[in-house]
């Protein structure tokens, strides 16, 4: 039975999504979960803080206290940081449908500077993030799921050093391709194999610790080998058995990787 509360949550959801014609809506958070009548109530009281900023803009600064964590509406954010002579490293991607500024460590800071790499939308969900873990008798559903949020940043980081840390390039820009789809496919933003991307070459060699040329020459090879389609803000997964063997290294290597 459909509760008045899960009303109240499609309701204010549906109409929050619309103006903005954003990518995601609160709705994605709770995506398959089966909420109680709190639960629905809390989401729905959320959907209305919303924030907008240009790309470039700084969202939590390095150092800064994890306790305002957001979910993502539409556009990437790059967790980064600077060496002195202006190299960037981005360290981790949130894309639409996800959580950032987001660690559920008491007293968690950043660990480094959140950046709004394309046009940003997101909903401060502080309140959400906090009652739902603080009781989470009271939002079992929402605490489960914030706890998986939580879990797959970590894989995510480590999933990034065994990229930059032993890979080869046409490995890395694989890897991503797949981690990417996955996300994508998982939020429900994936057209069988397509999925968007807006980032540059310069920011994805600052994600993959490529020099923009590399970026450029590796791009050209898994075209070449029939494996990525690239677009403008598109990528499409062309055969992705072959794509998977790649990003595992259980493929030769390439003479120009």
């Amino acid at each position: 039975m459909i509760t008045e509360g899960a009303r109240e949550m499609s309701a204010l959801l549906a109409i929050h999504r619309a103006p903005g014609g954003d990518t995601c809506s609160l709705a994605n958070l709770v995506r398959g979960m089966p909420l109680n009548e709190r639960e629905a109530q809390l989401v729905a009281s959320s959907a209305a803080r919303v924030l907008s900023v240009e790309a470039g803009h700084e969202i939590v600064a390095l150092g800064s206290p994890l306790d305002k964590p957001k979910f993502v509406l539409s556009g990437w954010i790059g967790l980064t940081r600077l060496l002195h002579d202006g190299r960037r490293q981005i360290v981790d991607l949130q894309t639409p449908c996800e959580m950032t500024g987001f660690d559920l460590r008491p007293g968690a800071r950043a660990l480094g500077a959140y950046v709004a790499l394309t046009p940003l939308r997101y909903v401060e969900v502080g309140d959400l993030v906090a009652k739902a873990m603080a009781q989470p008798g009271m939002f079992p559903s929402l605490a489960a799921g914030l706890r998986a949020s939580d879990g797959d940043g970590q894989a995510r980081l480590v999933d990034q050093v065994m990229r930059n840390g032993r890979m080869l390039a046409h490995e890395r820009m694989a890897h991503l391709a797949l981690d990417l789809h996955r996300r994508h496919e998982h939020a429900g933003l994936s057209a069988a194999q397509d999925f968007p991307m807006p980032l540059t070459q310069e920011m994805l060699g600052d994600v993959l610790g490529l020099s923009t040329v590399h970026v450029n020459r590796t791009l050209q090879q898994l075209r070449r080998d029939g494996l990525l389609k690239t677009l403008t803000g598109q990528w499409q997964i062309l055969n992705m058995d072959m794509l998977r063997e790649v990003a595992s290294g259980a493929r030769p290597r390439h003479p120009e990787a």
